[in-house]
């Protein structure tokens, strides 16, 4: 089913008479496809409209082509090297004097900074994007309120978390932004269930009520309806069977398990790849189904948690350990020990960071009110 959004643009771009007004049309389309996993609709546009340069089309529309293969490259395969394109977005339009834009872009880079932990990064664009933002209107609010959301909920602060993910949702209501909206519903569960395991795992409080959680990942299940985006439906399957192994019920995280690796092989690779093998054991060795010789067949290497997030490093390290220590692999326990201690703390420093960095937000006295 096409996007409300994308279908209003492209009963636009139909009755459109002027040829660089159609074509900014068409780009935005490209920009709204990118988001809701059309990515095939969103290359094709952006390929047709490449090929027209000749034509002189308007600057914004080099800018919304610049922004849609920047989400496009994240989105297709979550790579965060795509802030490369939303800081050329950025550049330009500052040039151009389109702050509409600017602040969009703005938004996009804050997004990327925050997936990199790069939080000092992250204000500065939050900054110049409550600047911008203030005078131009609604364009990049929505993005904006989801990056504030998710940073204030990764720091354990609630109650401004719920703020900035009710101010979202309103700015994505205001535009008919479906694509947002189930954002705000994923990225919720994914970042509760990421700090809530963590903390778990480190025996640290938890600001986080459990009894939450799975209304939350429930919830989420709109986004994967608004995408065919295969890495993201991978991940909200990760969420269900993460919520499940919190709640003790291993033996249905173990078929959703079972589910991805019969699905989703070919994009299991790498450190994801030996993160999700440590999960789906830890869910065996807990039903007694998995014996020493089959685990160490896995050639597991404890040192690819040095390529993952924080979080996730403290909850690979963990569940690695207690499954070293079931088998009684001794000569694995003190070196998992040792790393798992050095990931603790600095899973706790990258949250201390992140607190540090959002003192640093600049609100106007209406935007302090949300």
């Amino acid at each position: 089913m096409m996007d409300a959004k994308i279908i209003q643009l492209e009963t636009l771009s139909k009755i459109c008479p002027d040829l660089g007004a159609r074509a900014e049309i068409d780009a935005q389309i490209a920009y709204h496809a990118s988001r809701i996993g059309k990515f095939d609709l969103a290359h094709n546009i952006i390929d047709r409209i490449r090929s027209e340069s000749g034509v002189g089309h308007p600057p914004s529309v080099a800018i919304w082509i610049i922004i849609a293969e920047g989400i496009l490259a994240y989105f297709e395969n979550l790579d965060f090297r795509s802030s490369d394109r939303f800081r050329r977005a950025q550049v330009l339009s500052a040039a151009l004097g389109l702050n509409d834009l600017r602040a969009l872009s703005f938004a996009w880079l804050a997004h990327s900074d925050f997936g990199r932990c790069e939080y000092d990064l992250m204000v500065k664009s939050i900054n110049e994007c409550l600047v911008y933002s203030r005078t131009v209107g609604n364009l990049a609010s929505s993005r904006l309120g989801l990056v504030l959301g998710n940073s204030y909920l990764y720091a354990g602060d609630l109650a401004e978390s719920r703020k900035w993910y009710e101010a979202a949702r309103q700015s994505a209501v205001l535009d008919g932004d479906r694509a947002t909206l189930g954002a705000i519903m994923y990225d919720r569960a994914a970042v509760a269930l990421a700090r809530y395991r963590a903390n778990c795992c480190l025996s640290l409080p938890n600001t986080l009520d459990a009894y939450a959680l799975p209304s939350s990942v429930l919830s989420a299940s709109s986004f994967h309806v608004l995408t065919n985006n295969k890495a993201l439906s991978q991940l909200l399957r990760m969420c269900e069977a993460r919520l499940a192994m919190i709640e003790d019920r291993f033996s249905p995280a173990l078929e959703i398990f079972n589910g991805i690796r019969q699905t989703d092989s070919e994009s299991m690779s790498g450190a994801s790849d030996q993160f999700f093998d440590v999960e789906y054991m830890y869910c065996m060795v807990k039903l007694g189904r998995l014996t020493k010789t089959e685990f160490l067949s896995h050639n597991i290497d404890v040192a690819s948690a040095a390529t993952l997030d924080c979080d996730d490093r403290v909850v690979f390290l963990s569940e690695l350990l207690a499954i070293y220590d079931e088998f009684s692999i001794l000569d694995m326990l003190a070196t998992t020990s040792q790393l798992l201690s050095e990931a603790a703390s600095a899973y706790v420093d990258d949250t201390m960071r992140l607190k540090a960095a959002l003192q640093g937000i600049v609100y106007s006295e209406n935007q302090s009110d949300h």
